[in-house]
Formats: C-alpha cells, sequence, structure tokens
C-alpha cells in the first residue's frame, strides 16, 4: 500500500477515535493520555506526507525521534491511569516528558547558530541529516527509555493480574488487559525489529554504494495497526480501579507462628473483622448480590458500606480466600442447586451459568471444575443416573 494512502488513513483514524473519546460519557485521565498518545502517531504521519510532497529522501529525525521519546511514558502511564483511578494527572508524572523536551531543547541549539543557512524544510532535512553522532546518542537514549517503561509497564499489568482476584467476581477482557500486555511486548519486538532492518539493510546499501536515504520507513503499516489497536481497545476500555498503591497494598503483612498472614498495622481489628464477615455472609445471602455478572468490590462496599480494602482484608485473613473465589462460591452452590432441580431440567448449562451470576460459560466450566473436581456436564449426568 502507498505510503501517502496510509498516512491519510492514519491520521484520520487518530482524529476520529480521538473525537470519539472526548465524546465518551465519562472521560478519564487515562483516555486524554490515549489522546496525546494518537495524536503523537498521526504527527508522525503527518511528517511523511510533507517529505513525501516535498520531495525530501533525508531522514527528518529530530521531530521523529522526539515525539517517539513520549511514546514508552504515554504506554506506562495510560496503564497506570486506567488500573486506578485518580482524580487528577500526578505533578511528578510530568517529569516522564523531560528527555523529550530536553531533546527539543538540544535540537533548538544546533539550529541556532546555523539559522540563516536553514531557510526550508529541505534543508533543515539535510543538515540534521548530517549529524550522525548526535542521531546515534538520541537513538540510545530512546533505547533505553524504551526498555525502562517497558519493565515499569510489565510490572504494572503482573501486579494487576494478581490483583484481579480480590477486585472482581468475574473474568473479561476489559478487565484483563490483555491487549495492552500485547502491545508492550509486542512494541518491544517491532523496535528491535526495526533497528536489526535498517542494520541489515544500511550495510547492504553501503557495500553497494547506494544512497541510504532511499530506505523506505517499513513502520508505517505498522504505525497503523498500533493506532487500530489503540483505538478499538482504548474505546472499550472501562476505568478500573485496583487498589495500587492504595491500603490494600501498602497493608502491612506480617506472618504469625502459625503460618497465617495477619494486616497488623492496617487499623482493622479482630472483632470488627468479625463483624465485617458476618455482614457480608449474611448479605450475600439475602441479597443474592452473586447474581449480577459484574459484581466488583467496589460494588459490594457500596452495597454494604463497609470499605472494600477491608472486604478483601476480611476475606483473605478469616476465610482465606480472595473475592473471586468467595462470590463464585456461591455461584456454584446456586448452579448446583439448579441442576438438581426438576424444575430446570430442560435448561441448557449456559441459561444455568448466566443465572447463576457468571458472565460466559469458559468462566463457569473453569470453576466448577475446580470447586467440585467434576465438569458441570459430569455433574448433570451423576444427578441424573442417582436413583430416586
Amino acid at each position: 500500500m502507498n505510503i501517502i494512502i496510509i498516512a491519510y488513513v492514519g491520521i484520520a483514524q487518530s482524529l476520529f477515535s480521538i473525537f470519539l473519546l472526548f465524546r465518551k460519557s465519562s472521560t478519564k485521565i487515562a483516555d486524554y493520555i490515549l489522546c496525546i498518545w494518537l495524536l503523537g502517531l498521526a504527527s508522525l504521519f503527518v511528517l511523511d506526507i510533507i517529505k513525501e510532497y516535498r520531495q525530501i529522501t533525508e531522514i527528518v529525525w529530530p521531530v521523529s525521534v522526539n515525539i517517539s521519546l513520549t511514546f514508552p511514558p504515554l504506554l506506562y502511564l495510560y496503564t497506570k491511569y486506567i488500573i486506578k483511578k485518580y482524580m487528577r494527572f500526578g505533578k511528578w508524572d510530568y517529569c516522564h516528558f523531560i528527555p523529550s523536551c530536553v531533546g527539543m531543547i538540544i535540537i533548538a541549539l544546533f539550529y541556532i547558530p546555523y539559522r540563516s543557512d536553514i531557510n526550508n524544510f529541505f534543508s533543515y532535512a539535510e543538515f540534521y541529516g548530517k549529524m550522525t553522532s548526535l542521531r546515534a546518542i538520541f537513538g540510545y537514549v530512546l533505547y533505553i527509555s524504551l526498555w525502562i517503561y517497558v519493565l515499569l509497564t510489565l510490572t504494572r499489568i503482573y501486579q494487576h493480574k494478581k490483583q484481579i482476584v480480590n477486585t472482581y467476581s468475574f473474568e473479561s477482557v476489559k478487565i484483563s488487559l490483555n491487549w495492552l500486555l500485547f502491545i508492550t511486548v509486542f512494541y518491544l519486538v517491532y523496535f528491535h525489529y526495526t533497528i536489526l532492518h535498517y542494520t541489515i539493510l544500511i550495510a547492504i546499501f553501503q557495500i553497494n554504494n547506494y544512497r541510504i536515504d532511499y530506505i523506505e520507513n517499513p513502520g508505517n503499516p505498522i504505525s497503523l495497526l498500533i493506532i487500530y489497536v489503540l483505538s478499538y481497545y482504548g474505546l472499550r476500555q472501562q476505568q478500573l480501579n485496583i487498589e495500587w498503591g492504595g491500603h490494600l497494598l501498602n497493608t502491612h503483612v506480617e506472618k504469625q507462628d502459625h503460618g497465617d498472614n495477619r494486616y497488623t498495622k492496617s487499623g482493622l481489628k479482630e472483632n470488627q473483622a468479625e463483624i465485617y464477615l458476618k455482614q457480608l455472609i449474611s448479605y450475600m445471602e439475602q441479597s443474592q448480590a452473586w447474581k449480577d455478572l459484574e459484581l466488583s468490590v467496589a460494588k459490594l462496599s457500596k452495597q454494604t458500606n463497609i470499605p472494600r480494602h477491608y472486604i478483601t482484608q476480611t476475606l483473605n485473613e478469616y476465610l482465606h480466600k480472595n473475592f473471586y473465589t468467595f462470590v463464585n462460591e456461591y455461584r456454584i452452590e446456586y448452579a448446583m442447586e439448579l441442576i438438581r432441580s426438576p424444575k430446570y431440567k430442560n435448561w441448557s448449562l449456559l441459561a444455568i451459568a448466566y443465572e447463576s451470576g457468571f458472565n460466559s460459560k469458559t468462566a463457569f466450566n473453569n470453576f466448577f471444575k475446580k470447586y467440585t473436581r467434576m465438569t458441570p456436564s459430569e455433574f448433570k449426568k451423576s444427578v441424573n443416573s442417582d436413583p430416586l
């Protein structure tokens, strides 16, 4: 596909996605970060269009590299702000863009002494195209930045996945962040592929005495793909609220002699925890809250007026269960009751799964087997084979 066509499609898709993100009923901080990320990708396509129409073959790296320096921090910041709901953007988070700002200042300092000689876009590209050493330094900074932020992002996602079971009672792509994990790993692999691609091609072109400026950028289709993935999943992604850095992760856990984990410094006294536990069990049994397909610890906290970090602590310490297990055990018990009942004999297992509060057949099958050591089908057959 022609580079110009890809560029126009990329710009159009980015701007359309930004428009849709601003049109959301409740735009979150992570959405604004995603808008900046999409705008940065669109600006690289604008650069390609300018180069094509001006017939510029030199690589305009001062612009593209400084824009690219913002992508690793944006990836990390989007992950941070989509996992936990913050009221405002942190002041210290602006520091993540210092390398890009410093890069622009350095480029400007090199430009000032020669500004009279640089009077158009072509002379600008040609001037900086000769600064191979400076370009290499920027490349190393980008490479180091990418690895640092990828590791930080993966750490956030890993911690998030560990805490899902203490926050949600269901499985969904909206809370798993698998798409963001894919983007992170894909971006890292693609970046290394690009380095290898250019290294090999430049070597070949130099050996054969060709101009290396004519090597086409293989990243345009990939950048367009990234825009589509960010647009599709970013628009669908709901705000999460994992206890990252909050009460749960800051709770001091100490090992007792009997081997149990105790939240000794969380402020929750034993008698209060017992009251909360009785209140939780009573509420679950009377209200059948577990029938809510998307029941979360935040929802249960609002319904019971128990702080959500105390719900998690009470379940972990006194029942030795996470929130996911606590809720789904109610669902399985109810599903088993329905399967045994002659009234629901003609119901499909999928219908029983949804009636019991599961949001997918896969989640139902997996937890059912974990809880009963049998699949739902096997359990149903055993019930039907039992003598009256």
